[in-house]
């Protein structure tokens, strides 16, 4: 992964805005995360699609939504940093739920 500081435009305590649109946000340990946003947005070449990325503390998760949600609409699960392979946010909670046994 590229140095999210390079070409920063506008840095904050948490976030990195970049000239080419892209956007990061992380915690006090330099871990991409953010609660309840996407941690990571790209603005492809300004067109209205944007891609989006869910993090905490480090590894991709979100439990209410795909955690990336790509500028062509396609969607991938992760749940504390696992890939989930399913199709939709149903089949998502059901793996989780049966998952939740094994653990």
């Amino acid at each position: 992964m590229r140095n999210i500081f390079d070409e920063a435009i506008k840095e904050g305590d948490g976030y990195v805005y970049r000239e080419d649109g892209e956007e990061y946000h992380y915690n006090t340990n330099h871990q991409l995360h953010r609660e309840n946003a996407p941690a990571i947005i790209r603005r492809i070449n300004l067109n209205p699609s944007i891609h989006k990325e869910y993090w905490v503390s480090g590894e991709r998760h979100r439990e209410n939504g795909a955690a990336i949600e790509y500028a062509d609409g396609l969607k991938d699960w992760f749940y504390r940093g696992k890939h989930i392979d399913c199709q939709s946010q149903e089949q998502f909670e059901k793996i989780i739920r049966i998952k939740a046994f094994w653990e």
